[in-house]
């Protein structure tokens, strides 16, 4: 931008024709004086002038009084046989754009006061200056300023995504040090990734996933990248490998479940009998109670800590950063007379007539296997389908038969298995549990996996002899994410709670 000269452009062959001034504006005219002008499309130099016309550009204001341009401006023929146009208008690039209203140099300083002050500021600030604009066109020009080519990133992550879910998937390049995406590319080839690469040398280390495709083309377009696995990933990987291994030791969880169960396996002394309950008389199933969610007992306590902060005179935004919800959830929570609790879900059950005592009966004796049951009551005459069966044992009292997955016949005694609060914990729940953030004692898939790890020796042997390793991997993982993640002047955490 020149904008220490009183002329724009004074290098282009512009010459002052006339120039008035009175209190509410400065009219500068302005001549080219070039004899021949190139023809946009072609190129070639046209001489033969068509006709006249008047530009009015607005310029930067004298001193606070606003400066408008009388452009005379040609039109000449363009005498090249082969091009597509006849008669086109000189360009003067130096002072303004083609169809422009505006000088260049005052389109580059409304462009700067638009970055730095907004559309309202910038507007207010401009009308003081003696330099109208509107809001709207502010921000039009910040809009239409080219962006700058963003530097070539030095950690690079790599990772396709969804145009349309089963369809059409595309890559993402994400500048991990400055958490901005740099690129967006088209398919989710090998091709694309390494000419990406060749295109941007400087890339040291690449972030992906374990797909083939990404790692063939960062091998190819970066051979002197280091490539690592993601975060997300390595816990995922983890929490495969657990599962599967939780997988098989379905029966160890089960026993590892309830405090008040016998010992569980290596807490027993060596050679020590473990004594089964004894057999307990079926009785009539009593009425279902409603279990308690643990998204309720949770809910619960971030009821009672919000309304404790807000006691303490805090704000809502601080008590959403606090812990952790949003302001429309702590507004909720502090209008809201009670804890807020979800309704159940209705399932519609058909009815099973005469056969509802008979399917009770053997619930109460211990036997949910659905199958079973219905196989039973198919015996017995229920016209029914096995849907008709499959829900009720969902909604009754978590029991085992004595047997595992098999069912005592009816009326024989079955173990006795005190049930506990909360659902039983999958090998999912258990396989992730080493990477939860939290730690609460009460939780049910927390104590599985602490006395599953302490005191089974079977699944140690069927393990990996490294299986110890993945809490605390997750847990270095957590961590470090956390450090990265917290806001500034928060404290940290300690560790246990």
């Amino acid at each position: 931008m020149t904008a220490g000269t009183v002329l724009p452009a004074p290098a282009v062959g512009l010459a002052l024709d006339q120039l008035q001034a009175d209190e509410q504006r400065i009219v500068v005219e302005l001549a080219t004086t070039s004899r021949e002008t190139p023809c946009p499309l072609c190129g070639n130099a046209a001489t033969r002038v068509q006709s006249h016309y008047w530009r009015h550009l607005a310029d930067l204001p004298w001193q606070g009084v606003p400066v408008v341009v009388r452009l005379h401006t040609r039109r000449f023929w363009c005498d090249h046989p082969d091009c597509p146009r006849a008669i086109f208008t000189e360009r003067i690039p130096a002072l303004a754009a083609p169809h422009a209203r505006r000088t260049a140099r005052l389109t580059a300083v409304l462009t700067q006061i638009a970055f730095a002050l907004g559309g309202e500021g910038g507007a207010r600030l401009l009308t003081a200056l003696g330099m109208a604009a509107s809001p709207d066109t502010l921000l039009g020009l910040v809009r239409q300023a080219p962006l700058a080519a963003p530097p070539t990133p030095r950690v690079l992550g790599i990772d396709d995504f969804a145009l349309r879910r089963g369809r059409t998937y595309g890559t993402i390049l994400i500048d991990l040090e400055r958490h901005a995406a740099v690129d967006v590319l088209p398919d989710r080839d090998a091709d694309s990734v390494a000419r990406w690469l060749a295109a941007h040398p400087g890339v040291a280390v690449i972030s992906r996933d374990r797909s083939g495709v990404d790692a063939d083309g960062a091998r190819r377009g970066a051979p002197a990248a280091t490539q690592v696995a993601d975060r997300w990933h390595l816990l995922k990987n983890i929490g495969d490998a657990l599962e599967r291994v939780l997988g098989r030791q379905r029966h160890a969880l089960r026993a590892a479940m309830d405090p008040a169960d016998p010992p569980v396996l290596g807490d027993a002394a060596p050679g020590a009998a473990v004594v089964p309950s004894a057999p307990a008389i079926p009785t009539p199933a009593p009425p279902m109670p409603r279990r308690v969610p643990p998204g309720d007992a949770r809910r619960a306590l971030l009821y009672k800590e919000v309304h404790d902060l807000h006691k303490q005179g805090l704000s809502r935004s601080a008590i959403g950063r606090r812990v952790g919800l949003t302001r429309v959830t702590v507004r909720k929570y502090l209008r809201a007379a009670s804890c807020p609790v979800r309704s159940a879900r209705r399932t519609h059950l058909p009815a099973l007539g005469q056969h509802e005592a008979y399917l009770r009966e053997r619930w109460a004796g211990g036997c949910d296997n659905a199958a079973q049951l219905w196989r039973e009551l198919r015996a017995r005459g229920f016209p029914g389908s096995a849907g008709a069966v499959r829900p009720r044992p969902a909604r009754r009292p978590r029991s085992r038969c004595a047997g595992g997955s098999s069912c005592p016949p009816t009326g024989a005694p079955s173990a006795s298995r005190p049930t506990s609060v909360g659902s039983w914990p999958t090998q999912r729940r258990c396989a992730w549990r080493p990477s939860w953030r939290g730690s609460s004692g009460g939780c049910s898939a927390n104590a599985t996996w602490r006395r599953w790890s302490r005191g089974s020796r079977g699944p140690r042997r069927a393990a990996s002899p490294n299986w110890r390793l993945a809490p605390r991997a997750c847990g270095r993982i957590g961590r470090r994410w956390r450090r990265r993640s917290r806001p500034p002047g928060a404290t940290a955490r300690p560790r246990g709670t």
